[in-house]
Protein backbone atom coordinates (compact mmCIF):
# COMPACT_ATOMS: atom_id res chain seq x y z
CA UNK A 1 0.00 0.00 0.00
CA UNK A 2 1.27 3.44 -0.90
CA UNK A 3 -0.05 6.88 -1.72
CA UNK A 4 -0.28 8.40 -5.19
CA UNK A 5 -0.26 12.19 -5.07
CA UNK A 6 -2.08 14.65 -7.30
CA UNK A 7 -5.33 16.57 -7.41
CA UNK A 8 -8.20 14.45 -8.68
CA UNK A 9 -11.95 14.22 -8.21
CA UNK A 10 -12.93 11.51 -5.77
CA UNK A 11 -14.96 9.60 -8.37
CA UNK A 12 -11.83 9.31 -10.57
CA UNK A 13 -9.31 8.73 -7.78
CA UNK A 14 -8.71 5.12 -8.79
CA UNK A 15 -7.13 6.36 -12.02
CA UNK A 16 -4.39 8.04 -10.01
CA UNK A 17 -3.38 4.62 -8.67
CA UNK A 18 -2.67 3.48 -12.23
CA UNK A 19 0.23 5.96 -12.33
CA UNK A 20 1.96 3.71 -9.78
CA UNK A 21 1.23 0.37 -11.44
CA UNK A 22 -1.09 -0.88 -14.17
CA UNK A 23 -2.92 -3.14 -11.69
CA UNK A 24 -3.07 -0.75 -8.72
CA UNK A 25 -6.46 0.13 -7.22
CA UNK A 26 -7.76 2.26 -4.36
CA UNK A 27 -6.92 0.37 -1.18
CA UNK A 28 -8.68 -0.18 2.11
CA UNK A 29 -7.25 -0.45 5.62
CA UNK A 30 -7.29 -3.87 7.26
CA UNK A 31 -6.83 -2.29 10.69
CA UNK A 32 -6.24 1.02 12.44
CA UNK A 33 -2.47 0.54 12.33
CA UNK A 34 -2.60 0.67 8.50
CA UNK A 35 -4.85 3.74 8.60
CA UNK A 36 -2.46 5.46 11.01
CA UNK A 37 0.68 4.52 9.04
CA UNK A 38 -0.73 5.79 5.73
CA UNK A 39 -2.02 8.98 7.35
CA UNK A 40 1.40 9.63 8.90
CA UNK A 41 3.17 8.99 5.59
CA UNK A 42 0.91 11.43 3.71
CA UNK A 43 1.16 14.09 6.43
CA UNK A 44 4.96 13.79 6.44
CA UNK A 45 5.07 14.13 2.65
CA UNK A 46 2.83 17.21 2.53
CA UNK A 47 0.99 18.46 5.59
CA UNK A 48 -1.25 20.66 3.42
CA UNK A 49 -3.04 17.63 1.94
CA UNK A 50 -6.45 17.63 3.58
CA UNK A 51 -8.16 14.68 1.87
CA UNK A 52 -6.98 11.39 0.33
CA UNK A 53 -9.22 8.90 -1.45
CA UNK A 54 -9.48 5.36 -0.08
CA UNK A 55 -10.99 2.17 -1.48
CA UNK A 56 -14.35 2.19 0.28
CA UNK A 57 -17.80 2.81 -1.12
CA UNK A 58 -21.23 3.02 0.46
CA UNK A 59 -23.08 -0.31 0.62
CA UNK A 60 -25.87 -0.62 -1.93
CA UNK A 61 -28.51 -0.99 0.80
CA UNK A 62 -27.32 2.21 2.53
CA UNK A 63 -27.67 4.79 -0.24
CA UNK A 64 -30.88 6.49 0.87
CA UNK A 65 -31.30 8.93 3.72
CA UNK A 66 -33.98 6.71 5.28
CA UNK A 67 -31.66 3.70 5.37
CA UNK A 68 -29.00 5.56 7.37
CA UNK A 69 -30.96 5.22 10.62
CA UNK A 70 -31.35 1.43 10.35
CA UNK A 71 -29.25 -1.26 12.03
CA UNK A 72 -28.26 -2.50 8.57
CA UNK A 73 -26.40 0.78 8.03
CA UNK A 74 -24.30 1.32 11.14
CA UNK A 75 -20.79 2.82 11.22
CA UNK A 76 -19.32 -0.67 10.89
CA UNK A 77 -21.26 -1.80 7.82
CA UNK A 78 -22.45 1.29 5.94
CA UNK A 79 -19.32 1.20 3.74
CA UNK A 80 -17.52 -1.74 2.15
CA UNK A 81 -13.95 -2.05 0.94
CA UNK A 82 -13.75 -1.94 -2.85
CA UNK A 83 -10.27 -3.36 -3.48
CA UNK A 84 -11.26 -7.04 -3.38
CA UNK A 85 -8.66 -7.73 -0.70
CA UNK A 86 -9.42 -5.78 2.47
CA UNK A 87 -12.03 -7.39 4.71
CA UNK A 88 -14.00 -6.58 7.85
CA UNK A 89 -14.54 -3.24 9.52
CA UNK A 90 -11.50 -2.96 11.79
CA UNK A 91 -9.86 -0.43 9.44
CA UNK A 92 -12.75 2.02 9.47
CA UNK A 93 -12.29 4.92 11.88
CA UNK A 94 -14.82 7.63 11.12
CA UNK A 95 -14.69 11.32 11.98
CA UNK A 96 -17.31 12.54 14.47
CA UNK A 97 -20.93 11.98 13.30
CA UNK A 98 -19.88 10.37 10.02
CA UNK A 99 -20.56 8.68 7.74
CA UNK A 100 -23.84 10.47 7.37
CA UNK A 101 -24.58 10.38 3.63
CA UNK A 102 -24.90 14.15 3.47
CA UNK A 103 -22.77 16.96 2.28
CA UNK A 104 -23.22 20.73 1.98
CA UNK A 105 -24.89 20.34 -1.41
CA UNK A 106 -27.47 17.80 -0.22
CA UNK A 107 -28.00 14.27 0.98
CA UNK A 108 -27.69 10.82 -0.54
CA UNK A 109 -24.67 11.79 -2.63
CA UNK A 110 -21.74 11.12 -0.28
CA UNK A 111 -21.02 7.57 -1.43
CA UNK A 112 -17.20 7.67 -1.42
CA UNK A 113 -14.75 7.52 1.49
CA UNK A 114 -11.82 9.80 2.19
CA UNK A 115 -9.22 9.97 4.93
CA UNK A 116 -8.03 13.13 6.68
CA UNK A 117 -4.28 12.42 6.95
CA UNK A 118 -3.78 14.94 9.76
CA UNK A 119 -6.42 13.17 11.89
CA UNK A 120 -6.20 9.55 10.67
CA UNK A 121 -10.01 9.63 10.46
CA UNK A 122 -12.38 8.87 7.60
CA UNK A 123 -15.43 10.69 6.21
CA UNK A 124 -17.94 10.27 3.39
CA UNK A 125 -17.88 12.69 0.45
CA UNK A 126 -19.44 13.04 -3.01
CA UNK A 127 -17.72 11.87 -6.20
CA UNK A 128 -17.21 15.45 -7.42
CA UNK A 129 -15.01 16.43 -4.46
CA UNK A 130 -11.31 17.11 -5.19
CA UNK A 131 -8.75 15.20 -3.14
CA UNK A 132 -4.97 15.47 -2.90
CA UNK A 133 -4.31 11.89 -3.90
CA UNK A 134 -5.20 8.26 -3.45
CA UNK A 135 -4.23 5.43 -1.12
CA UNK A 136 -3.36 2.60 -3.48
CA UNK A 137 -2.67 -1.11 -3.36
CA UNK A 138 -2.60 -4.04 -5.71
CA UNK A 139 -5.76 -5.53 -7.15
CA UNK A 140 -6.71 -8.80 -5.46
CA UNK A 141 -6.17 -11.90 -7.57
CA UNK A 142 -7.41 -15.36 -6.82
CA UNK A 143 -6.15 -18.61 -8.28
Amino acid sequence: MRPAYGSVFLGNAGLLCLTLDSSAVLSGFQNLAELSAMSSEVAAYDSSIIYMAVGAIRSDNCKTQASLSTAACSQTNIFVWSDGHTTGSAGFDWYVNTPNGCFNTGCDIANWAIVYPSLAKMDDFPANWAVGGSICGMEATYS
